[in-house]
């Protein structure tokens, strides 16, 4: 008896813990991989477990990919004449597209941050202005920067 309850405790404490969290809800630029269990399901089919991956970017909206999706887009491209085989692809593309943009949303603002250091330094250096500081060093004087 003592057996049972003493690796039910270390199970329970080894096991990783888990979050029942919508897909929908993610923090801004986080990638979440899940495992779904729907207990509401009202056919076999609604019932069936999924696994998938969702990604947010900087903006509002997520994109998700889970088995059910691909399921339903191989059943339909086999519909219409692709092999399997393309539409597996045709999945690795989409998640390949979307992969990168999520990854680039965050590109576009470090690019600005840099323009604009590059200007307030541009224009300081037009205007013949000091930093203010020390000259560096060891002195810890407060003479102007002479910068040629």
């Amino acid at each position: 008896m003592y057996r049972k309850l003493f690796a039910a405790l270390v199970a329970s404490t080894l096991c990783a813990p888990a979050i029942a969290i919508e897909p929908t809800f993610l923090a801004p630029n986080s990638t979440m991989f899940y495992f779904s269990i729907p207990l509401d399901g009202k056919t076999e089919k609604e019932r069936a477990p999924s696994f998938g991956m969702a990604m947010r970017g900087t903006r509002d909206y997520v994109m998700s990919i889970d088995s059910r999706f691909v399921n339903n887009l191989i059943m339909r491209l086999e519909g219409e004449g692709f092999g399997i085989e393309t539409a597996w692809l045709v999945v690795g593309g989409v998640a390949a597209a979307a992969a990168v943009a999520v990854g680039s949303t965050g590109k576009s603002t470090v690019q600005q941050q840099q323009q604009q250091q590059q200007q307030a330094a541009a224009t300081q250096q037009a205007t013949g202005g000091t930093t203010g500081g020390t000259t560096g060093g060891t002195t810890g004087g407060t003479t102007p920067c002479a910068c040629q």
